[in-house]
């Protein structure tokens, strides 16, 4: 059986949010528009960074030991997103 687990947020605009997955999870945006990236953090060469563009009701998944961090695309307008271990 898999249990998920959710954290539901809004962005006080501009705001950079930063989160670690320590399990696999998922961003869901549920209002606004964001930058996001993804990648290990640190100085590994081997990191897929790579940036992301989602709007409402797109997801990005994240794998288990990745840094996400991401901001609103337009600083009139707060985020509400999810952040659900799948």
């Amino acid at each position: 059986m898999s249990h998920s687990q959710a954290v539901s947020l809004q962005t006080v605009s501009p705001q950079v949010v930063s989160l670690f997955a320590e399990q696999d999870s998922e961003l869901c945006i549920k209002q606004g528009r964001v930058w996001a990236t993804v990648g290990t953090g640190g100085e590994n060469e081997e990191d897929n960074y790579g940036d992301h563009f989602l709007t409402v009701g797109q997801t990005l998944r994240v794998a288990k030991g990745r840094n996400l961090v991401f901001e609103s695309m337009n600083a009139d307008m707060p985020v509400f997103f999810d952040f659900l271990t799948v």
